[in-house]
């Protein structure tokens, strides 16, 4: 076994409603999750837009979401939020 071997990466994803994403993940982990607080924050004012937030695509190497306005969320992050929903 290695590093990569253990290595839990988002695999999946999909925006099933405003502000709420369907993420799977490589280990078979799955999980709806409301993002819906995060934009209070203004790095995120642009996600609150549903066209903008419906264009969520799984980053490099399954390591972060991204969308085409700049806004990036990090793996680690979202697998705490998963293991919350879960």
């Amino acid at each position: 076994m290695n590093i990569t071997d253990k290595a839990r990466t988002i695999a999946a994803v999909r925006a099933i409603r405003p502000a709420s994403l369907h993420l799977s993940w490589s280990d078979g982990t799955a999980a709806d999750l409301d993002l819906g607080a995060i934009f209070t924050d203004r790095a995120f004012a642009a996600l609150r837009y549903a066209g903008e937030f419906a264009k969520v695509e799984v980053g490099d190497w399954g390591h972060s979401l991204v969308w085409p306005s700049g806004v990036e969320l990090g793996a680690d992050m979202l697998w705490l939020e998963t293991l919350s929903a879960t």
